[in-house]
């Protein structure tokens, strides 16, 4: 017998601890954290007509405030999909100004910032 912890099972069965039925879940729970809802739970977009927009987003552990980071990178993909899925500027657009303001700290100790961007369809 092997000396690896195994889990006795109520019918009778003995499977090593962690079957493929937990590492599909643990799989599966991992994925989901990256489902790219934080888009929606992190920004808020504000269209001004005609032409004009907002979108302000938190900053978290994952989300960095610096404008060169993979943070930005999927804040402004979440300002392209927005414009996009909601037709609002069929010709482009261009923003306008990124401004980031310190909102508080939070209990694990990193910064949560608010970064606010305006911008104004093309054309």
């Amino acid at each position: 017998m092997s000396t690896r912890s195994r889990l006795q099972l109520p019918c009778g069965g003995d499977r090593p601890f962690l079957s493929a039925f937990g590492a599909v879940c643990c799989l599966a729970f991992g994925v989901a954290g990256c489902s790219g809802l934080d888009g929606a739970e992190l920004a808020q977009f504000t269209p001004f007509p005609p032409d004009r927009f907002e979108m302000r987003a938190k900053t978290n552990l994952f989300y960095g405030p610096g404008a060169d980071t993979w943070g930005e990178g999927q804040r402004l993909r979440w300002l392209a999909n927005y414009v996009r899925l909601n037709s609002l500027c069929p010709r482009g657009y261009e923003l306008n100004s990124r401004t980031v303001s310190f909102e508080y700290q939070s209990p694990l100790g990193y910064p949560v910032d608010e970064i606010v961007y305006r911008g104004r369809c093309a054309g």
